[in-house]
């Protein structure tokens, strides 16, 4: 939920047992807090298992973020995030978002790895 979250651009951290959630107003609705706090000692547990730099303690993944996108693969997020915000009319933060959720999805079905 943590690596989804940050595609879309919602940052999650945990300090002193309170979870503090960042990103796109738009993004943050009522029912993504409502889940969130619903879910809070899962996400601090999981928060908890993550070092400062996103790399998780156990497994070795890290959070993405288009700066991890080779340069073919980030030409075509910015080229989707563009017409996402240009021609469907999302804020810019909404229309990357999306953009990189597509991005990883293609690059999972193509078996890419990032950079």
């Amino acid at each position: 939920m943590i690596a989804n979250l940050a595609a879309l651009g919602i940052g999650l951290t945990a300090s002193g047992g309170r979870l503090r959630v960042e990103g796109p107003p738009a993004l943050l609705t009522g029912k993504l807090l409502s889940q969130l706090a619903s879910r809070k000692q899962e996400l601090l547990e999981a928060l908890a298992l993550t070092d400062p730099a996103g790399q998780s303690k156990g497994s070795g993944e890290h959070l993405l973020s288009p700066a991890d996108l080779s340069a073919d693969w980030r030409v075509d997020w910015e080229e989707r995030a563009a017409i996402m915000e240009y021609d469907g009319g999302l804020p810019r933060e909404q229309a990357e978002a999306r953009a990189f959720a597509d991005i990883l999805a293609q690059m999972r079905r193509a078996g890419a790895r990032q950079r």
